[in-house]
């Protein structure tokens, strides 16, 4: 495979990966009236995931914005960005219990490509801020969409060169 293109794949596997916990930790549709407690107690369990990781997003955004050292002029695309990423893919809809499988693979798909279209805002105004940003910011927001992949080991923020340290 060319070595160009693996770091964009493993980019577009990151955003992938982010889309679907973003989906994942999605507050569940409010149960229906009369619901038992054990549905109620999911839901609230459901808004605590939700709330953490808006908190932790939040934290490696800041971080990310620290590092790059994100000036006024460059604020409006660096915003715009925080904007694409916090978007929401969709609506969510549950499924009856006896859906078909082509019902179930529609909704799939759906989400794919709700999935697809939120990254898509976010490489446009990946595009937008980098355009925007010196060669330093630059080197190292590619650095730090590098090394954020599926697997855990690397943060956007805590992406580093051999050698340096982020800022403080």
């Amino acid at each position: 495979m060319n070595k160009k293109i693996i770091p964009v794949l493993r980019a577009l596997a990151a955003g992938t990966i982010s889309a679907v916990l973003t989906f994942a930790f999605a507050p569940q549709a409010s149960a229906a009236p009369g619901a038992d407690d054990h549905t109620e107690m999911a839901h609230n369990s459901s808004d605590a995931r939700w709330a953490d990781h808006q908190a932790k997003l939040q934290a490696h955004l800041d971080q990310a914005e620290k590092r790059l050292g994100i000036n006024a002029a460059q604020q409006p695309q660096w915003d715009a960005l925080v904007k694409a990423i916090e978007s929401p893919i969709g609506e969510r809809h549950r499924l009856p219990p006896d859906a078909d499988a082509a019902t179930i693979t529609r909704q799939r798909a759906d989400i794919a490509a709700g999935h697809a279209a939120k990254l898509a805002r976010i490489a446009d105004a990946t595009a937008a801020l980098q355009a925007v940003l010196t060669p330093e910011q630059q080197r190292k927001l590619a650095q730090m969409a590098r090394h954020a992949g599926p697997h855990g080991r690397h943060k956007m923020h805590g992406a580093h060169p051999q050698g340096e340290q982020p800022a403080q």
